[in-house]
């Protein structure tokens, strides 16, 4: 009795397991398929937004290769820009610092043989005795002023300039360029040949100095 009654038991237990079994693997299968068709109504979705995101990638890869540019143009710039500043500071330092011009050494020269010149007594000369003559008066003739010195001849583009200095320099700081018309101390520059230049002062006869 008790045999039979522990063999309907057993039976009754596997049908149940095998129910409760067959129940659980249902369920699985359901929610496998519940979530498989919840993943296919966000595909759509998830597309969008891949899509979104790609989009956004080109747009900021877009952005990178315009400040790599902009980047690449301002280094080049900065370089011209250094380049620049490094021949103007070249040339600044030349204008500072010129070479010795060597037509102060000429201008020194004549300076000194001038000087030579006028230090020196007039040598007398032998004349035979006449009888002593009454002189007649004589208006003294106003001094003739000192004419500049004359250094050279400078071109400024299609124009001539002519490069002076006042009588008795001995720096290159006074030297001057005049164009015709143009005065220094109590002459005028009339005008400026190929090989000479006329200086005119009021009272006195036009004076031609021959160019250096």
């Amino acid at each position: 009795m008790k045999t039979r009654y522990w063999a309907a038991a057993l039976l009754s237990l596997g049908t149940w397991l095998v129910i409760g079994s067959g129940l659980l693997h249902h369920q699985q299968r359901l929610d496998e398929l519940q979530r498989q068709q919840l993943d296919a109504t966000r595909l759509p979705t998830l597309q969008s937004e891949l899509d979104a995101l790609r989009t956004t990638q080109t747009q900021l890869q877009s952005e990178l290769d315009d400040l790599v540019n902009q980047l690449t143009t301002f280094n080049q710039a900065q370089a011209q820009l250094d380049e620049r500043l490094t021949r103007q500071q070249t040339q600044l330092t030349a204008l500072l610092n010129p070479p010795e011009d060597p037509r102060w050494h000429s201008l020194s020269l004549r300076i000194q043989q001038l000087e030579t010149r006028t230090t020196q007594p007039p040598k007398p000369v032998a004349s035979a005795r006449k009888p002593p003559q009454r002189p007649a008066p004589v208006r003294a003739a106003p001094a003739l002023p000192a004419l500049p010195l004359l250094i050279g001849v400078e071109l400024r583009g299609a124009e001539r300039f002519l490069a002076v200095a006042p009588a008795g320099s001995r720096t290159l700081n006074e030297v001057r360029l005049l164009r015709a018309g143009d005065r220094i101390d109590a002459w005028t520059l009339r005008r400026l040949e190929r090989q000479a230049a006329v200086f005119a002062s009021p009272g006195q006869p036009d004076h031609t100095l021959a160019l250096p």
